[in-house]
């Protein structure tokens, strides 16, 4: 069975792009967290293996990325809240309809819900849809920041074009200095 399947079904839903992951641990991003002040306080997210309780090669992690709507079709007084809070509801129903083409290919999944995630921001950085930005989320080109992100978990094995943990220390932006500039809160610095 072709996983191509799964790729035009996340494009036909809107998404601008989808890969396939393996399922290793994510470990450069749990590091990364656990190291900070805020960090050493949180659950330690579950691996791949453990949420699903499938092989590791059994499992095929798909990353897409979808763009939220441009700011101007936003709802009067939402520019201070983030997009996500604007598109949830499309969010939601497109990763469920994903989820729904994807388990009538043929494939089963886990249904990820609240509380036992997986990292998305690490798998899709994983998947070279982006980069590490300045403002600590990850960078897409042609939308920067303003994507939602849908991570599925599919019990096959991964395909040959599947990326690995070899892929999850991005090389971060080049500081173009581009996010800085278009910030309407100024909340981003070099520093950042």
């Amino acid at each position: 069975m072709s996983m191509n399947i799964i790729r035009e079904a996340a494009i036909n839903l809107g998404n601008i792009g989808a890969r396939p992951i393996t399922g290793q641990p994510f470990d450069v991003w749990q590091n990364r967290l656990t190291s900070t002040p805020l960090g050493q306080h949180l659950p330690v997210a579950p691996t791949p293996e453990e949420l699903s309780g499938w092989p590791l090669d059994e499992i095929t992690i798909w990353v897409a990325i979808a763009p939220t709507p441009p700011i101007a079709d936003w709802p009067d007084g939402c520019g201070e809240i983030g997009s996500f809070y604007i598109t949830s509801g499309q969010y939601k129903a497109r990763r469920v309809a994903w989820e729904d083409a994807v388990i009538a290919a043929g494939y089963e999944i886990i249904r990820v819900r609240h509380g036992a995630s997986l990292p998305e921001r690490a798998a899709a950085i994983r998947a070279g849809l982006g980069v590490h930005g300045l403002n600590g989320l990850m960078i897409a080109p042609d939308y920067g920041s303003f994507v939602d992100i849908t991570v599925l978990l599919v019990r096959a094995a991964p395909p040959a074009d599947a990326r690995g943990a070899e892929h999850d220390l991005s090389p971060g932006c080049d500081n173009c200095g581009e996010c800085i500039k278009a910030c309407p809160t100024g909340a981003i610095s070099e520093t950042a």
